[in-house]
């Protein structure tokens, strides 16, 4: 399994079970005025710094309405964050161990179901460094203890650092499979969208963009029986 390297370790969760059912982002969608800030660019092949945006139809409790971002793809698989997932708990609830800084403020998210017990960092404007991985742009990752400390005691602000429990994994050849299924979209787009303010809106946001009618079919035969099926139901009856 392809690992998010450097990650915090770190003790017992409480409240997990909040994060098992993968907080569904269907039952509060914040209301939001869409804008142009943020194009929607369709892309052929997954990879770092790209996004996976769920299809409709995806129905996989751990993927259903969730947008990824990919840090992560070649030979050996790909690793990413999901990040529109709040999971409903702290960075205190994950670090208690650590005192001295205000870590109830600091949400964490979801990042995905593999390694539960591993804390990683997505961070803006950030300088590469041995503990410090450059994804794509101006997205930085990092789990290392040393540079949580430092960006806490900077102040480093909620719309330049998120906090993710886990990770997103597949093995080699795996997530082009799920992609030809027609899974997932994958696309470029601002990574601003990443620190979104309100980040359980950013699947609606982007789907609405990307199939804005909301019908999902897997190819041509699916698409015409879905048209003869809705001409039939308006079709003028015969009266009786």
């Amino acid at each position: 399994m392809h690992r998010v390297r450097s990650s915090l370790i770190i003790g017992s969760i409480l409240l997990l079970a909040a994060l098992a059912g993968g907080g569904d982002a269907s039952n509060t969608i914040p209301s939001f005025i869409p804008t142009n800030n943020h194009p929607v660019t369709p892309a052929t092949e997954p990879a770092a710094g790209r996004f996976l945006v769920a299809r409709r139809a995806l129905d996989d409790p751990h993927f259903r309405q969730t947008v990824i971002y990919l840090l992560r793809h070649g030979p050996t698989g790909t690793t990413g964050l999901i990040i529109n997932r709040p999971s409903g708990l702290n960075l205190s609830d994950a670090l208690s161990e650590i005192d001295g800084m205000d870590l109830k403020s600091r949400p964490l998210f979801f990042g995905g179901p593999v390694e539960f017990n591993t804390v990683s960092m997505l961070i803006r404007n950030e300088q590469e460094s041995r503990l410090v991985e450059h994804i794509a742009e101006d997205v930085y990752l990092s789990g290392d203890r040393s540079v949580l400390d430092r960006l806490l005691s900077e102040k480093k602000p909620d719309n330049a650092l998120h906090f993710y429990l886990g990770h997103a994994s597949w093995l080699p050849n795996q997530l082009g499979r799920e992609i030809r299924n027609e899974d997932w979209y994958v696309i470029d787009t601002d990574p601003a969208v990443i620190f979104s303010t309100t980040p359980e809106s950013v699947w609606k946001r982007l789907i609405e963009k990307l199939d804005p009618s909301g019908l999902y079919a897997g190819n041509d035969s699916i698409q015409t029986s879905r048209m003869e099926h809705l001409g039939s139901l308006y079709a003028p009856q015969d009266a009786s």
